[in-house]
């Protein structure tokens, strides 16, 4: 155990660093050593302390009570320790005038009370609240360097996205890491959100580990974090949306070009979608606007009478199927079909059920 002294700057940073950041690789990233010399800072400075300071696990450190005590005696420190840079340096671009002496004496003669409590305390807090929204949001967050494109810090929600642990995207690039088909992702998208402010709901690729790909809707924003610039990532794995997109477009072209009458409406008397063949068994024009149209008014009303009897069947157990009239409004024609109808739930929205209904045309009788 090295002898009890007083703990250095660098330590205090580098406990600071670890903790805001979550891993010892990120720490050490930002303060711009190796891995193995920041936890020899932090080793030195828990046996200066004499208990543990950190708790370690697999996907990163947080602080033991001890090690959170440590930290907000720190921030004082480091705070002073930086003021006390400024102002030599102001001193040194004034050549040392008496003037320029002023802020230094301001600094030193309230160096004994130091910051207001409240103050620290409340950027602690800010800090804290800020940590915990980034690390247990459901959403996958990275954070990169606009230049270098190396990961400054990543959630564990985009580690379990990409497969890969947050120790080992810390310090490395996208491309590295092999999770982008795009080579230079960051320069890109720095250079576009320099240009636009921001990107939202970019399609793009991931390659997970393991080889499986996923597809992500990216967006990206760029902010000043202690004058430093990063580049905010926000993805959202929309595999399964773009897989039901992509049956929904499949089923619309078969719709289109199916013979028998296909319509969506909802309970609430208003169409939604009727294919060209259903326009055509009754009478509407291919560029008519059919929300503008009820779909009782294609019923005969003969069928609308029995609607009341047709609507609770079809509430109760999400299907119908029989005969109905419908009128051909160009013509006045009574069309008969065969009518399968189905009532659809739009998953997850809230929004009231449609009922999909198709019609075979049945052979009219003399």
């Amino acid at each position: 155990m090295p002898p009890l002294r007083r703990p250095d700057l660098v330590e205090l940073e580098t406990l600071a660093r670890t903790a805001a950041l979550g891993t010892v690789a990120a720490a050490a990233a930002e303060l711009g050593v190796t891995r193995a010399a920041a936890s020899k800072r932090l080793r030195n400075l828990e046996a200066i302390v004499g208990v543990a300071l950190l708790h370690r696990t697999t996907q990163g450190v947080t602080l033991t009570v001890a090690g959170q005590a440590v930290l907000d005696a720190a921030r004082a420190v480091l705070f002073q320790a930086n003021e006390l840079q400024a102002t030599i340096a102001e001193i040194k671009r004034g050549a040392g005038s008496p003037d320029d002496a002023a802020p230094a004496l301001r600094f030193l003669g309230g160096l004994a009370a130091g910051p207001a409590p409240s103050v620290y305390a409340s950027l602690r807090d800010a800090e804290r609240l800020v940590s915990e929204i980034f690390h247990s949001s459901p959403l996958a967050l990275a954070v990169t360097e606009p230049e270098s494109g190396l990961i400054a810090d990543a959630n564990a929600a985009y580690a379990e996205l990409s497969g890969i642990p947050v120790d080992e995207l810390i310090g490395k690039t996208f491309d590295e890491l092999g999770v982008t088909a795009i080579p230079d992702v960051v320069q890109h998208v720095a250079a576009a959100v320099a240009t636009h402010g921001s990107i939202t709901r970019l399609r793009a690729v991931l390659h997970r580990r393991g080889g499986e790909s996923r597809t992500v809707e990216v967006s990206s924003w760029q902010s000043n974090v202690a004058g430093r610039p990063l580049l905010f990532w926000m993805l959202h794995d929309v595999t399964e949306l773009q897989r039901v997109e992509l049956e929904a477009r499949g089923l619309f072209a078969l719709t289109q070009h199916s013979s028998n009458y296909v319509s969506l409406a909802n309970l609430g008397d208003k169409f939604s979608l009727l294919n060209a063949a259903g326009r055509a068994l009754i009478g509407i024009a291919a560029d008519a606007d059919i929300t503008a149209i009820s779909p009782l008014a294609v019923l005969t009303e003969e069928t609308r009478r029995w609607l009341p009897e047709i609507t609770p069947v079809l509430l109760e157990t999400g299907t119908w199927s029989g005969r109905w009239d419908f009128l051909n409004l160009a013509t006045g024609e009574v069309v008969p079909l065969a009518v399968h109808m189905l009532l659809t739930h739009s998953l997850g929205t809230g929004a009231p059920p449609l009922v999909a209904l198709v019609g075979r045309p049945l052979p009219t009788t003399g």
